[in-house]
């Protein structure tokens, strides 16, 4: 991925957004079959690069509560009621459900928490002044996050998130900038931490008279 494809998919996923109406998505399929089709669209503008499929998944259950006009209050709830057919995915021998036997909270667990992480996430940003290697410390030592697991492993997880943790609690940007040359060096990517900012700026931005934003 290079920085025209990530346009390229951005601005395809947001058509597709503009594209769609509250009552497009009133039951669960209706939601997943328009992912698929975002999905499509941003495979079709980067030529077949994965860039954004794990964000599209985040965003849409939020994007939808906007579109239906849920209160702030509410979003949670709504979702997590809504999302109950993912559980289904647990049942079934594939890699969701192997992670799940050992304990690790795949992107499902989002929808299916009421976004529990990223409201509380939320809800520190507004308390507390943390510029951009804060939050994306806090995010790595709070969320499983499954690109990190297909580029090394559990344990390896297991590790930066605990790292991630020490140094964020006695913050110091050397130890900081150490983390980072680890993921460089061992090839490991956190991709899914973005995804979790975007999501946590998308719910404020939509929200904004509410809420203060994330991102500075």
């Amino acid at each position: 991925m290079d920085h025209n494809t990530f346009l390229n998919s951005a601005s395809a996923i947001v058509d597709q957004l503009k594209k769609v109406e509250g009552s497009d998505l009133t039951d669960f399929k209706n939601l997943k079959n328009f992912g698929v089709k975002v999905e499509e669209a941003m495979f079709k503008s980067t030529n077949g690069i994965n860039t954004h499929k794990g964000l599209i998944f985040l965003i849409l259950f939020v994007y939808r509560e906007w579109l239906l006009n849920t209160d702030y209050s509410e979003i949670s709830k709504s979702i997590k009621e809504f999302s109950k057919e993912l559980t289904c995915d647990y049942t079934n021998p594939q890699n969701s459900a192997k992670l799940h036997t050992f304990g690790i909270n795949d992107i499902r667990t989002f929808p299916l928490t009421g976004y529990e992480t990223v409201f509380n996430f939320i809800d520190l940003i507004k308390e507390n002044y943390w510029d951009e290697d804060k939050k994306t410390l806090y995010l790595i030592a709070n969320i499983d996050d499954t690109t990190t697991i297909k580029r090394s492993d559990i344990k390896t997880l297991k590790f930066l998130q605990n790292r991630a943790l020490e140094i964020l609690n006695n913050y110091d940007e050397r130890l900081a900038d150490e983390l980072d040359k680890f993921y460089v060096k061992n090839n490991i990517s956190s991709g899914g931490i973005a995804d979790v900012l975007t999501t946590a700026n998308l719910i404020l931005n939509l929200y904004g008279g509410k809420n203060a934003k994330i991102m500075d």
